[in-house]
């Protein structure tokens, strides 16, 4: 089965997401990563499946991949497509957010026949421990597998919307123009500046710029916090959030995942939301047929 997933990351973590599903998938699964501005696009209508990943913003699809989709060519045959979509708390107000999209996709003659939720750490608001995060990228990768052969095996498990929910969500939508708004206001302490230009070459929107030795930030950025989480020297401030929103450096979880010093907890332990966690851990394991005992003691087992 030929399939490409298009995907938007900031931060990475969809594109995580997207390798690993791409490992379960093998060699005839192609990636291609949603940046401004939109060129060289597979064309679906070459596929037998495509996949659709972001990173849930304020419980919707991030207007930059909405955009990218209302440019996708019409399908010339009924093409199936899946969602992969991530968050770092896992609150049933992200349950609707793809509604726009799945409309949208549909009325070109696109079927969503599953769509998959990850929880995956935080890139603002507060920073997981490294024991929670760890587990979260565990669970991922283990229900990329699980998911995987769901589609391989041609399992159709369509999206159902709780009717009240999706109006819920629209107020939030207030974001998509608000971020371009803030983006502009972002500031850089030149004190801590290093020049090293990583905010200018990793930017999925092509927003900032150097200028005279001038970092400048333009009017498209949708606030996946890449600029900011990624400087080495936390020079950024994103605007209108201050430092106490402020989340600095990559979690680097795949470093995490090795390190048997880091065990992964029982319980969650974060500041907000521990049942949501706990029952969204409880649900993977449920899914996979496991004891979240046996998970954790698999995750913290020597590599």
């Amino acid at each position: 089965m030929k399939i490409c997933l298009y995907y938007f990351t900031g931060t990475g973590n969809t594109e995580r997401v997207a390798l690993s599903l791409q490992k379960q998938f093998g060699a005839d699964c192609s990636l291609y990563k949603i940046e401004w501005p939109f060129a060289g696009i597979p064309d679906p209508n070459s596929f037998d499946m495509i996949g659709i990943g972001y990173p849930i913003h304020a419980f919707n699809t991030p207007k930059v991949v909405l955009d990218f989709f209302k440019k996708f060519p019409k399908a010339t045959k009924k093409i199936p497509y899946f969602i992969f979509k991530n968050s770092g708390e896992p609150l049933h107000l992200n349950d609707s957010s793809s509604r726009k999209l799945i409309h949208r996709l549909n009325r070109k003659g696109y079927e969503c026949v599953q769509e998959f939720h990850y929880i995956m750490p935080y890139n603002m608001v507060f920073r997981h421990s490294d024991p929670m995060a760890k587990k979260m990228w565990v669970y991922a990768q283990k229900m990329a597998e699980y998911n995987a052969k769901k589609i391989l095996d041609g399992i159709v498990e369509k999206p159902h919307f709780r009717p009240l929910q999706g109006w819920y969500i629209i107020p939030f939508r207030i974001e998509w123009p608000f971020t371009h708004m803030n983006g502009r206001h972002f500031k850089v302490d030149y004190s801590k500046c290093i020049h090293c230009g990583r905010c200018e070459r990793s930017c999925p929107m092509n927003n900032v710029t150097v200028v005279d030795n001038k970092i400048k930030f333009g009017n498209r950025c949708v606030l996946c916090m890449n600029c900011s989480f990624s400087c080495p020297k936390k020079a950024i401030t994103p605007g209108m959030f201050k430092h106490n929103w402020v989340i600095n450096g990559s979690y680097n979880l795949e470093k995490l995942e090795k390190d048997d010093s880091v065990m992964i907890p029982a319980k969650a332990t974060e500041p907000h939301f521990n049942k949501s966690y706990d029952q969204y851990f409880a649900e993977c394991d449920r899914l996979l047929g496991l004891t979240s005992n046996t998970h954790e003691r698999a995750g913290n087992e020597k590599k």
